[in-house]
């Protein structure tokens, strides 16, 4: 999820789900990820699930170059690849990526821990 959603408080393709609601992370472009600058520009941030549904910050990550890069090869957007489609199993919301970095920082109460 990028930083500008979540602290938007919904998700700025579709203002009537809560960015860390229970349907938030699924129900998140991967248009908004992408192709909208404010949110390509603003750090990843990892959620993790919370024991009531909803999702919670877990880490920043510090460059998000890879996850874009990941995210225009099995997504479905303007600057995705070309040759996606649905028929053919990208994605176009619901953006999920296996993070594997390490903690540069502990963060603090209003910014999870930073992870390269």
């Amino acid at each position: 999820m990028d930083t500008f959603c979540i602290e938007l408080g919904v998700l700025f393709d579709n203002p009537g789900i809560r960015t860390l609601g229970p349907d938030g992370p699924s129900s998140h472009s991967v248009h908004c990820l992408v192709d909208v600058q404010r949110c390509r520009q603003s750090p990843y941030e990892v959620l993790t699930k919370l024991e009531d549904g909803t999702f919670g910050r877990a880490w920043r990550v510090d460059d998000n170059e890879l996850l874009l890069d990941h995210a225009m090869t099995n997504g479905i957007c303007s600057e995705c690849d070309p040759d996606n489609s649905l028929d053919q199993g990208h994605l176009q919301k619901g953006y999920q990526a296996t993070v594997v970095g390490t903690v540069k920082s502990l963060g603090n109460e209003n910014t999870p821990a930073g992870k390269l």
